[in-house]
């Protein structure tokens, strides 16, 4: 097993060199248990290997280790696995065995650090050891579960099976519905190699002490870490119902030793300071402290100001490819004119609808996070952490910005800003000037009067683009809409919540947003022929959203208060 197999940090100056550049090795290879998710031995666990990797499965109790060396691009460790993964469709990697678990790997790795600079780094590296807490805690005894999932269906009742749409999990996943299967895997036990069962297959009472288990929700997308589902069924509301089915088992095998363990566990913590920005084309100059550049000139190198971004804990990058999953982009002029029909200079009376001139707005960034089980407004003045908006407006950004805060129905209330850049208003269509004036200075009722969203699905199952449609919908008049205006920006807050209709749509969509592609337009409607044609104001495409990648947000002021 792993005895004596992570060894402390190595007092020699034995060398290595790897892309021209020399470095110090600092420790023997041993098995990582800091950097990756790992059981009490150091395996990682999925269902399947992409691409026809070598495999190596545990039902057949190999324990041969011996593969090829793989040297990793990393100015901090060297890697290689017991078996590897590679691709953007690799698949997710758990720290312990589950039902679904097939495959498994571990990783094997070494520190070393450039040799110019090794002496710091092992008196740093010497005292991190001293007072870093050990990272990783060997689990000898594990709870496995497995969850069974049932859909209500008028007339029929709860049930699996044939009850379960389409777009939702088998019958029977694992925690975060990555793995799923309809037939029941409790009935194919499987013997992990240094493990024993301890107890067999029983359902987890739920939170209310409930023997059969049962948490109930809108949608099976609504199940997370923040919110478990709810014990009993809101009436008109919950659709949906998993139980957690549960064993536990002990390991029985060799334990690793804990104080050897403790120095391979801070490589987590120390990985990022070793790996410095442009490691390989930088080099610190010990004489003024100054960078360098590797071939030897003396031009100094100017620390770089950091993005916007960088300052916003809750940014979403926007799509780099057309194929990138869990993004957004705004779409291009000739796809705004394409999609989006609007009332034209003469709709009062001749009710006709002409192709739209593009966006006005420039989509500049998003924010996507989760707020627990309240709805939370007014986001840009009552969030303590930086927003985007006071990350721009700390870096000169004096523009007018228009914020759109879309929150869904149910817990975790998964949040969506957009941030629109508007033009300087003697830059607006001359027609839309006065629109956009009246929408800032007049009164809600006006507001929601005129607010007008336009959704589209892109890409999806028939029944939901059939359920949304493409008809341009007063929002206001039928979900709370709350607007927060000052000098320079405007906030529109949708609760969708707020309506059991929007609510009931939200969720449909929710149920199979990992496979749709979502465009929505904004503009304001014109009833007049002065404010006519209407001018779509901003767009977003919304890609295969993971709503499970969101964190979450609880720095809202007031949020102390709600909690007591």
């Amino acid at each position: 097993m792993l005895k004596n197999v992570l060894p402390i940090l190595s007092t020699t100056r034995d060398l290595a060199r790897h892309g021209g550049q020399a470095f110090n090795i600092l420790s023997k290879w041993h098995v990582d248990h800091a950097t990756v998710n790992t059981d009490i031995c150091g395996w990682s666990y999925t269902r399947f290997f992409d691409g026809g990797l070598q495999q190596e499965s545990f039902a057949n109790n190999n324990e041969d280790n011996n593969n090829n060396s793989n040297n990793g691009n990393n100015n901090s460790n060297e890697n290689l696995n017991t078996s590897t993964s590679g691709g953007d469709d690799a698949p997710e990697w758990f720290k312990e065995h589950n039902i679904f678990s097939q495959v498994r790997r571990r990783r094997w790795v070494r520190l070393k650090c450039l040799a110019n600079v090794r002496e710091g780094c092992a008196a740093w590296l010497a005292d991190r050891i001293r007072t870093l807490d050990v990272i990783n805690t060997f689990r000898d005894e594990v709870e496995e579960a497995v969850y069974e999932n049932q859909r209500y269906l008028p007339i029929v009742g709860y049930g699996g099976g044939a009850n379960l749409l389409l777009t939702d999990p088998g019958a029977y996943c694992n925690y975060d519905q990555s793995f799923s299967q309809t037939e029941d895997p409790k009935e194919n036990d499987k013997k992990i190699p240094e493990w024993e069962w301890k107890t067999s297959w029983k359902v987890k009472p739920n939170e209310d002490g409930n023997a059969d288990g049962w948490m109930y929700a809108i949608n099976f997308a609504d199940y997370t870490d923040e919110f478990k589902g709810v014990t009993q069924p809101r009436a008109m509301l919950d659709y949906v119902r998993r139980r957690a089915w549960i064993r536990i088992r002990n390991y029985c095998g060799n334990v690793p030793d804990q104080n050897v363990v403790d120095t391979s566990s801070m490589l987590e913590k120390i990985s990022s300071t070793l790996e410095t920005e442009d490691a390989t084309q930088f080099r610190y100059d010990g004489n003024d402290g100054n960078k360098v550049r590797n071939d030897g000139g003396k031009t100094k190198v100017s620390q770089r100001r950091g993005s916007v971004e960088d300052a916003v804990p809750f940014f979403w990058p926007r799509a780099t490819s057309e194929d990138a999953v869990n993004t957004w982009r705004e779409l291009d002029r000739q796809e705004v004119q394409k999609y989006y029909q609007v009332r034209g200079k003469n709709y009062m009376k001749d009710r006709k609808k002409v192709s739209s001139n593009g966006s006005l707005a420039v989509l500049a960034a998003c924010e996507f996070f989760n707020v627990g089980d309240k709805v939370q407004l007014h986001a840009l003045k009552r969030r303590k952490r930086n927003t985007y908006l006071k990350a721009a407006r700390n870096r000169g950004d004096t523009s007018f910005y228009y914020v759109i805060n879309v929150i869904t129905p149910s817990p975790p209330h998964h949040t969506l800003m957009m941030y629109y850049r508007m033009p300087p208003v003697d830059k607006m269509p001359k027609h839309f000037q006065q629109m956009w004036k009246n929408f800032l200075t007049k009164d809600d009722e006006f507001r929601n009067q005129r607010w007008k969203i336009i959704p589209r699905i892109a890409e999806g199952p028939w029944v939901v683009k059939s359920a949304v449609g493409t008809k341009p919908a007063l929002l206001g008049l039928k979900v709370d809409q709350k607007y927060y205006i000052t000098d320079n920006y405007c906030e529109v807050d949708i609760d969708v919540a707020s309506s059991q209709v929007a609510t009931m749509l939200t969720g449909l969509i929710i149920a199979s947003i990992q496979q749709l592609t979502i465009d929505l337009a904004f503009t304001l409607e014109g009833r007049v022929e002065d404010e006519l044609q209407e001018e779509i104001i901003g767009t977003i495409r919304l890609k295969k959203v993971d709503l499970r990648a969101t964190k979450r947000c609880n720095d809202f002021e007031g949020m102390e208060d709600e909690k007591n």
